[in-house]
């Protein structure tokens, strides 16, 4: 999967107009702008009347951009103290905590294969090992098990070549379910 910056903001959209009990006449909000950043998508937010009217009594205080990984769509809100580029990258780190980038590495070594930039078996292994760092997530196993073929495998047919094939379609299967 690979968020676009309109999926971002209706990931963003829809958090923000949920209701909420501490809040019960919230305004309705809307997305008012969205920036690009390298593994995230950063979505501001503010009320709809503020937006239209310019009544600052209708604008809503600390409300902290939601930061959206661009690879899972995973998301948190980040703080409203200055500099807001700390907030950004506070974000950013808990996402990365939550593996939400280790995918985005993993669909960039697919493309580098696929591209003829990187060995397929050397990929094949770095996907493997993106695989561990995220707990073994299905989409990624198929790399894990070519990569165990590789070695020490050959008595049964398997080799580094033998598995280029495969790898080769598990990296467009790989990209495939990320464009979806």
């Amino acid at each position: 999967m690979r968020i676009s910056k309109e999926q971002a903001e209706a990931i963003c959209y829809r958090e923000i107009n949920q209701p909420r009990l501490d809040w019960p006449d919230t305004p309705e909000l809307i997305v008012v702008r969205s920036d690009e950043r390298e593994r995230t998508w950063v979505v501001y937010y503010q009320s709809r009347s503020w937006v239209e009217t310019g009544d600052f009594s209708q604008a809503i205080a600390g409300s902290g951009p939601y930061v959206i990984s661009k690879a899972t769509g995973e998301f948190v809100i980040a703080g409203t103290a200055a500099p807001l580029s700390d907030r950004l990258l506070e974000a950013e780190d808990v996402l990365a905590a939550k593996n939400a980038f280790w995918l985005e590495d993993a669909f960039r070594v697919a493309q580098q294969v696929l591209d003829g930039d990187m060995d397929p078996n050397f990929g094949c292994s770095l996907i493997a090992e993106i695989n561990q760092k995220v707990g073994y997530r299905s989409e990624l196993d198929v790399f894990t098990a070519l990569a165990h073929d590789q070695n020490g495998h050959e008595r049964f047919g398997f080799t580094a070549q033998s598995c280029v094939a495969e790898i080769l379609d598990a990296c467009h299967d790989l990209l495939r379910s990320n464009a979806t």
